[in-house]
Formats: structure tokens, sequence, C-alpha cells
């Protein structure tokens, strides 16, 4: 009814907290600003705010997070499509300082996946804002969770590809670097999508 001008596709957890993202691209802050002006239409902005009322009810918190895309660290970086089904999401907090360290190590992580033939992907995000300085996160779109059986039947390849030197290299590069890493798993909800 708004011709509202911020597409998403939304997904559901399947570990962890409960919850529901909903991601959308933006080539530059500019066409984000101008994207908001939606909401400058004050009976738009009003029956915006109806539902957020309204929608509060059932929400604990919400959050809202500002990526920047790093295509140096992103391996075989997937574009979203009508196929994607679940997305695995990679959240890693790099120590203050260590990020030379860090960017080292994904390099590395990338050189064994080419030298082991891997079939991993993944697009690498830091946050900008909304959360800790100095979190990247890793996304991984797949069309089924089969892609996730083959990641972990792959893991003997990268066992096999790296010497003794990379093993202890890359434990140090992780000791040094990074504060924290976990993984999530979500599930796509075409219904609460607007693409």
């Amino acid at each position: 009814k708004a011709k509202f001008p911020i597409h998403y596709v939304a997904f559901n957890s399947m570990s962890g907290k409960a919850r529901a993202i909903y991601l959308s691209h933006f080539d530059s802050f500019d066409e984000l600003q101008k994207a908001n002006k939606v909401f400058d239409n004050p009976a738009t902005g009003a029956e915006f705010e109806r539902l957020n009322v309204a929608d509060g009810e059932l929400l604990e918190d919400t959050k809202q997070l500002i990526f920047s895309t790093v295509p140096d660290l992103s391996y075989h970086s997937k574009t979203p499509n009508a196929h994607v089904r679940y997305l695995e999401a990679r959240i890693l907090h790099v120590r203050p300082g260590h990020g030379k360290e860090f960017e080292e190590l994904v390099k590395m992580w990338m050189a064994l996946a080419d030298k082991a033939g891997s079939s991993d992907h993944w697009g690498a995000y830091h946050i900008e804002y909304g959360d800790q300085l100095g979190s990247y996160v890793f996304l991984t779109a797949d069309d089924s969770m089969a892609a996730i059986d083959q990641s972990y039947a792959e893991e003997p390849k990268y066992k096999d590809a790296m010497t003794d030197a990379d093993k202890k290299k890359m434990r140090e590069l992780r000791e040094a670097a990074i504060d924290s890493d976990r993984y999530e798993l979500y599930s796509v909800n075409p219904a609460q999508s607007y693409v």
C-alpha cells in the first residue's frame, strides 16, 4: 500500500535463541537514507507506529545492525536467490588491535580451502553500527541442509591439506585475534519476507 522501498528476506532461527532476522541490501548509506524517507509521510509513519506497538507486545527485544561487505575475506560468495532455504551465520569478535592477525587467519583458511578443493562458500561482513566494534559475520546461504553435511564430510580434506606449520600458525593467529566465536542456523520464512 505504501510502495515500501525496503525489501528484505526473513529467516527464523533453528538454533539458539528463538528469533527472526530480516536482511536487506543497500549499495550506499545515501540509498538507505532515501529508502527511509517512506516514513516521512505522516499517514505511513502513523500506520507503521501502530503496527510496531502491536508487534512490541510479542517481542522480547529488537536490534538493527548495519554491516559492510568485506570482499577480501569472502570466499566464493553466492548471491542470494529464490532457491536459498537455509542460512548459516558465524559471528566472531576480534580483539582490539588484532585485525591484521584475523585477516591473515581468514586468508590462510581460504587458501587451505582452495588446496583441499572445498565446496565451502561465504560472504564476509563487518558490523559498522548496532553492535560491538570488531564484530564480523560470515554468512553461508544454502539451497538445502545437505550442503552442511557436505561441508562436514570435507573436513578430512582440510586436515590432509594442512602441514604442522599451518596448524601451529593458525592456532597462534586464532588465539591472538579471536575473542568470541559462535554459529547460528536459520531457515527462510517466505511469508515474512518482502522481496
